[in-house]
């Protein structure tokens, strides 16, 4: 194998790293959304029924709606910088100083997408805790 063919491979495998990465992430997003989209169902038909619990109720929806908010948000961004680094991939290639500013670009966007990640996730915990409070109050 000749060091050229090792280098293809070496991209062939984190090319398919990447797309199996892109992958797992949106489906995990998506299991997010979709559970949020759930609760904010049921819990909306709830309070039109229920005036009892109405506030504890609109905050859990509240906590539903800026979950998904942001995980729409990472969808929006991970496209955009998909798009973005299609265009200029070419160009960054063969420059080693707009590969290293790529990188760097990259590493925010990855930053920004995992805090939005991370607090989304972070409020399923408030919404457990309204569901318990609302279903064994």
């Amino acid at each position: 194998m000749t060091e050229e063919d090792y280098k293809q491979d070496r991209r062939q495998a984190l090319a398919e790293l990447i797309g199996a990465t892109r992958d797992s992430e949106s489906a995990y997003w998506n299991a997010l959304l979709t559970f949020n989209a759930i609760l904010i169902t049921v819990f909306s038909g709830i309070s039109l029924m229920n005036n009892e619990h109405r506030v504890t109720i609109f905050a859990l929806i509240l906590c539903c709606l800026l979950s998904s908010f942001l995980l729409i948000v990472n969808f929006l961004a991970r496209r955009e910088h998909f798009l973005e680094a299609g265009k200029s991939f070419k160009e960054v290639e063969t420059d080693p100083r707009k590969m290293e500013s790529f990188h760097s670009l990259n590493l925010k966007v990855f930053r920004k997408i995992r805090t939005r990640e991370q607090i989304a996730v972070l409020l399923l915990i408030p919404e457990m805790v309204l569901i318990l409070w609302l279903v064994f109050p």
